[in-house]
């Protein structure tokens, strides 16, 4: 197993989920110990509802449309809340 992670897609990738159809934006990435990866998708919101989310594996994704640059703010989340000794969630 090689340190430096190779990722098929890229965080704002459109991509849609081959077996179930579901589609959205990719907004996070996980790679397992046993090298699964794994994608964070989003849909698109609907009109009074919170948009829906999945973890889908890599293999299972075809990607709709190559984002090629993202706009992500200079600063992200607020301060730090949690105790830095703090163990878990």
């Amino acid at each position: 197993m090689s340190d430096i992670t190779e990722w098929v897609f890229n965080l704002g990738d459109k991509v849609k989920c081959i077996h179930t159809g579901f589609s959205g934006i990719i907004v996070g990435r996980t790679e397992f110990i046993n090298g699964c990866k794994q994608y964070c998708v989003i849909a698109k919101e609907k009109e009074g509802k919170y948009p829906e989310d999945d973890g889908i594996d890599e293999e299972s994704l075809k990607l709709m449309e190559r984002q090629n640059k993202l706009n992500i703010p200079a600063q992200t989340g607020g301060p730090v809340t949690r105790g830095m000794n703090m163990k878990g969630f």
